[in-house]
C-alpha cells in the first residue's frame, strides 16, 4: 500500500509542475497542447486512487488429498461409542472362594430390553471388603463378550462383600455377599512324608510343563521328583 502512495505522490508532483509551466506559455497553441496533456495525466492519476490490494481470501480444500488424509487420520485415532447397558438389570455370580487363592466373580451385563450384551467396553468398577471391613485388592477384566471378571485374593475367611457399579450406578444384587472358606480341601492327595519313592520331605515348589508333567522340588531329600 505504501508503494501505491509513493506512485500517487510522484504523479501529483508531475501534474503540479505542468500546471506551474502554463503561466509562462503565451501562445494559445502551446496552452491548448499543455491542457490536453494535463487531462491525460489527470485521467492516469484517477486510476491510482483505487487501491491495488483487496481483502479477498479463499480457502481451497479439494485441490489435493488433504481432506481425505485428515478423515483417515481421525478414523485411525479412535471412535465414539455408546452403550445400552442397564446397570439395575445386570447381575453377578460368585465362584468358589478360598483364602490365598485367586477368586472370581462373573458380572453379566444386560441392556434395557433385558437382552444380554455381546460386547464389552463398559466402565465397570468393583470394590471388595472382608468381613472385618478391610478393603481387598481387586481387578476387573473385560472379557469382551458382555461379561466381566472381578478377581480378588482373600487373606481371611468369612463373608466378603463385592460391590459392583457401571456408570457409577450399582448393579443388581450389589453388594453381593461371598463366603470365603478358610479350609482347603484337596481334590487328590499324593505321596507321604519320608525318603522313599512316593515320599517327600520339605517340598517347597511345584511346576507343570507343557505335557502336563508335574515336578516337585523336594529340599529335604535334595531332589526333584
Amino acid at each position: 500500500f505504501q508503494d501505491q502512495l509513493d506512485i500517487i505522490e510522484a504523479e501529483r508532483r508531475k501534474v503540479q509542475q505542468e500546471c506551474d509551466g502554463l503561466q509562462y506559455q503565451v501562445e494559445v497553441r502551446n496552452i491548448t497542447k499543455k491542457i490536453a496533456h494535463l487531462n491525460t495525466k489527470i485521467d492516469s492519476v484517477s486510476t491510482l486512487v483505487e487501491p491495488r490490494e483487496n481483502s479477498f481470501l479463499k480457502f481451497e480444500s479439494h485441490h489435493n488429498e488433504a481432506a481425505q488424509d485428515i478423515q483417515d487420520s481421525i478414523s485411525d485415532y479412535g471412535r465414539v461409542t455408546t452403550s445400552k447397558t442397564f446397570p439395575s438389570l445386570c447381575y453377578m455370580k460368585a465362584r468358589k472362594a478360598m483364602t490365598y487363592l485367586r477368586s472370581e466373580v462373573l458380572v453379566t451385563t444386560v441392556d434395557y430390553d433385558g437382552q444380554s450384551q455381546m460386547d464389552g467396553g463398559d466402565p465397570v468398577q468393583a470394590e471388595v471388603k472382608s468381613e472385618s471391613g478391610d478393603s481387598v485388592e481387586s481387578q476387573v477384566i473385560d472379557n469382551e463378550d458382555g461379561t466381566y471378571s472381578v478377581f480378588f485374593t482373600p487373606e481371611q475367611g468369612g463373608n466378603h462383600n463385592i460391590a459392583v457399579q457401571i456408570f457409577g450406578r450399582s448393579i443388581k444384587e450389589s453388594p453381593l455377599q461371598v463366603e470365603v472358606i478358610d479350609e482347603h480341601n484337596p481334590d487328590i492327595v499324593y505321596g507321604s512324608r519320608g525318603s522313599g519313592k512316593d515320599q517327600f520331605l520339605q517340598p517347597v515348589g511345584i511346576c507343570i510343563d507343557s505335557n502336563e508333567f508335574m515336578y516337585v522340588a523336594d529340599t529335604g531329600n535334595s531332589r526333584i521328583k
